[in-house]
């Protein structure tokens, strides 16, 4: 992905969460490892990351615990086997939710049309049933769905 692709990837991921300011998250940054590149909404106890995948063509939304400030290295789980870092939807299905569709993107869409109605429904669940994640409950990452 070039530079310009990944800015706008940063630039539709922060008018999307906009609204996750009026919660006390701060503004999203832009991290780049490729072929993953990641926005990330820091807030006072949770991180709230945006993670596009180039060579998986994928993206998802993960919400991680803030230790001293900083988002964990761990992927999931630390050392001790408590949970750090969960997808969005692990941690809706978790809480009860299950309205947790998605519209259907095609994939020869261009990224940032299916960037932005992807980003579109994680707004839209977060919005309508991620209270405890906007509230930054430290807990909501124990409430994971587990499917085995």
């Amino acid at each position: 992905m070039t530079d310009e692709l990944a800015q706008e990837f940063a630039r539709i991921c922060t008018e999307t969460l906009g609204f996750l300011k009026d919660y006390g998250f701060g503004g999203g940054s832009l991290s780049k490892v490729p072929p993953v590149y990641q926005v990330s909404f820091q807030g006072k106890a949770l991180v709230i990351e945006c993670i596009w995948d180039d060579r998986e063509d994928h993206l998802e939304m993960k919400v991680a615990l803030l230790r001293d400030g900083r988002a964990p290295a761990q992927y999931a789980v630390d050392e001790s086997g408590k949970r750090v870092r969960a997808h969005l939807l692990h941690i809706l299905l978790g809480l009860g939710v299950r309205d947790v569709a998605h519209s259907p993107v095609l994939r020869g869409a261009p990224l940032p049309e299916r960037w932005r109605l992807e980003l579109g429904d994680y707004a839209r669940l977060l919005k309508l049933y991620g209270g405890d994640i906007l509230g930054e409950d430290p807990g909501v990452l124990d409430k994971v769905y587990r499917s085995h």
